[in-house]
């Protein structure tokens, strides 16, 4: 066998050249190299595409893609859901301060799924998600009041939570609304 050095600008063509010199390199034939070789060439231009046009939003696309790839691992988008394998990239985009992300994990330290079951710190998180702007976290926080999780039950706060999340359009709130209207009822009842 012979020793080939193989150019480090673009492997695929080195590679398909020598393939077309000696017919073969490995048992593949030249088009496969140069097939990888316009792959490769073309994926790094539609790299530079995107970056001289400003289309890559930096920190904010990067918070995204955190939060994105931690609900795919809820989701088995990736092969078996994997909740701890979500819980850090969910721990990692509340570094970053997505509100999405303190939703996310405050989901999963409310229901224990990839990490111990922690009411306080799931109300801790529904709070700050609340504060950095994710409304979406008022319907949740209103069924830890409904069910006195980590809180005294207070059907007042947890009716003007569900509230808000339906008035951000958040449609499971009307479920929690409905839940609190029949927990209020049943009180009454009892009075």
């Amino acid at each position: 066998t012979r020793r080939v050095r193989i150019g480090e600008r673009n492997p695929g063509i080195a590679l398909g050249m020598l393939a077309v010199r000696e017919g073969r390199v490995d048992f593949f034939p030249a088009p496969v190299f140069f097939m990888f070789a316009l792959i490769v060439l073309s994926g790094a231009m539609l790299d530079a595409r995107l970056l001289l046009a400003g289309h890559i939003a930096g920190a904010q696309r990067l918070v995204r893609h955190l939060w994105r790839m931690g609900m795919a691992h809820v989701e088995a988008e990736l092969g078996p859901a994997d909740p701890g394998r979500a819980v850090e990239y969910f721990r990692q985009a509340v570094d970053a301060c997505s509100p999405r992300g303190m939703t996310s994990l405050a989901v999963m330290y409310a229901s224990g799924s990839g990490v111990a079951q922690d009411f306080h710190a799931a109300r801790l998180l529904y709070e700050k998600a609340m504060a950095a702007g994710d409304d979406h976290a008022a319907r949740n926080l209103a069924v830890m009041y409904l069910e006195g999780q980590d809180v005294e039950v207070d059907l007042k706060k947890a009716r003007d939570l569900a509230t808000r999340a339906r008035d951000a359009g958040d449609h499971d709130a009307d479920k929690v609304l409905a839940a609190i209207e029949r927990r209020s009822r049943k009180q009454k009842g009892q009075n």
